[in-house]
């Protein structure tokens, strides 16, 4: 998978309308989600949600663009690339920022960054792997022809590729990185060192909002409830996140420590125009255009609203 950025203008008068068959919502493991698939493991979700789980991003996407899911868990890239291939899409949560998750692995004769020079960097190829991609190079003084790229390697291969040398380094995120440092990955470099940057979200197919306004707001309920009880009975949330990661309970909390997890109110700040998570999704919008990801600009009609978060406390 991978994680990433986002804003725009709020959606107008919403119906209150049921949707006519369960919302269907695709997800994958990384630990930012986790909230979503202890909301599932509390009992937590109404029978009109259903979350529909995916080994990776380009798989949830597949099922996003097939009709097969009606919102998905995704990184703020990813939602401009689909809005970009012609399916609307609105983020209506933001679950979390990355703040060391997403980082630099190198094997172990690799002790400087400047010595990434004429080095195999691999890393997926999202938006967020050429932000990262970019931000290394410029503390390592680089140019960007001065390293190889090997920028086919999704999650799923990652390991192979390394365990077989076939990188000296690479790009990568949790829970994939704890396997990698478990084999001797050192980290050079991590998404503490750019904050508010990188964004996974919740997003919404814009045209099945007005009918099923009802279950997206009980699953933004639901994702925060299980966020509280994740807060105040860590011990358990931690064996729990580690069996649906299949990680052990201390890369859990390491993991954990990698990230954000913005609360309601945060959230609610967010999904405004004066936040930085507005001008963050502007400055990856702007990337994403220049290195060619997006046929155009997004105008950022309809991108996001934060109409469904709960009211209140939960």
């Amino acid at each position: 998978m991978f994680r990433s950025l986002f804003a725009a203008t709020a959606l107008g008068a919403l119906s209150g309308c049921s949707c006519r068959q369960p919302l269907r919502v695709g997800v994958l493991p990384w630990i930012g989600y986790e909230p979503l698939y202890l909301a599932e493991d509390f009992g937590l979700l109404t029978k009109q949600i259903t979350l529909v789980k995916s080994r990776s991003s380009s798989e949830t996407i597949r099922r996003l663009k097939a009709g097969e899911v009606e919102a998905a868990a995704l990184t703020l890239d990813e939602v401009f690339r689909v809005r970009d291939q012609g399916v609307p899409l609105t983020v209506v949560l933001v679950f979390d920022s990355s703040s060391g998750a997403d980082m630099l692995l190198v094997h172990s004769d690799i002790t400087e960054l400047k010595q990434l020079k004429g080095k195999r960097i691999g890393y997926e190829g999202s938006a967020v792997g050429e932000l990262m991609m970019s931000k290394i190079l410029l503390k390592a003084g680089l140019k960007p022809n001065d390293v190889i790229r090997v920028n086919t390697l999704p999650p799923d291969k990652q390991l192979n590729a390394w365990q077989n040398k076939e990188i000296d380094a690479i790009i990568t995120y949790e829970p994939t990185a704890t396997k990698l440092k478990a084999i001797g990955g050192q980290v050079l470099f991590d998404s503490r060192e750019i904050p508010e940057t990188i964004f996974d979200v919740l997003a919404v197919k814009t045209d099945v909002l007005d009918n099923c306004s009802s279950s997206v707001k009980q699953l933004l309920k639901a994702d925060f409830l299980a966020l509280n009880r994740m807060n105040t009975n860590f011990g358990d949330a931690v064996y729990r996140i580690a069996n649906h990661e299949q990680i052990e309970p201390d890369a859990v909390k390491s993991a954990l420590r990698g990230v954000v997890l913005p609360s309601l109110a945060v959230n609610r700040h967010y999904l405004t125009q004066q936040s930085s998570f507005y001008q963050a999704a502007q400055n990856l919008n702007k990337l994403m255009y220049e290195k060619g990801m997006l046929t155009k600009l997004d105008n950022f009609s309809n991108l996001f609203s934060c109409h469904y978060l709960p009211e209140g406390d939960v």
